[in-house]
């Protein structure tokens, strides 16, 4: 394409793509989460979508959300315009990295729109760390996130953050 390539910052081990319409504007956006860790750039924890024209959705920047800890490398995505064809706005789940039993803000599961605010009641805090990236089941408002746990659950969680679920049985360790 015209615009491209395009200069990225991408985690260490690369980046898991997901091409997705993160802004409704019925094109797909190519989106990651996690930047490099060079201190200069200071985009580890961002979240991170390059449009058709090479751009940000909100202008040169590709960087649309700042969380408060690095993310797990794989995001998931659902568009919560029109699902029939897949046009969004779209809404972003992720998992943060948790660092420790003194870390008391990572292992935590966000939604995020297309704009980096975080939705009514999230970012959620389990019981027990999330372990895993988020799976998206569902049309959006009905969409259920499903993710694993330090504890050995797997929790479903609603898109207003409340805990729908979680398996009954402990799968031995964590997911």
């Amino acid at each position: 394409l015209p615009a491209f390539p395009v200069v990225a910052h991408f985690p260490p081990g690369g980046p898991a793509l997901l091409a997705i319409d993160a802004d409704g504007d019925r094109r797909p956006e190519i989106c990651w989460a996690g930047g490099d860790t060079i201190a200069a750039h200071g985009d580890s924890t961002s979240l991170f979508a390059v449009r058709i024209d090479g751009g940000g959705l909100a202008g040169p920047s590709h960087v649309f959300a700042t969380l408060d800890r690095k993310p797990l490398p794989v995001l998931a995505a659902t568009v919560t315009g029109d699902a029939t064809f897949g046009y969004g706005p779209s809404v972003f789940a992720v998992t943060t990295t948790f660092e420790g039993a003194a870390d008391t803000l990572g292992g935590r599961v966000w939604l995020v729109d297309h704009l980096g605010a975080p939705l009514p009641g999230w970012p959620v805090r389990l019981s027990a760390h999330a372990t895993t990236p988020p799976v998206l089941a569902g049309v959006w408002p009905s969409t259920v996130v499903f993710v694993g746990a330090g504890n050995g659950r797997v929790y479903a969680l609603r898109n207003d953050g409340s805990v729908v679920d979680s398996s009954d049985v402990a799968l031995g360790g964590p997911v």
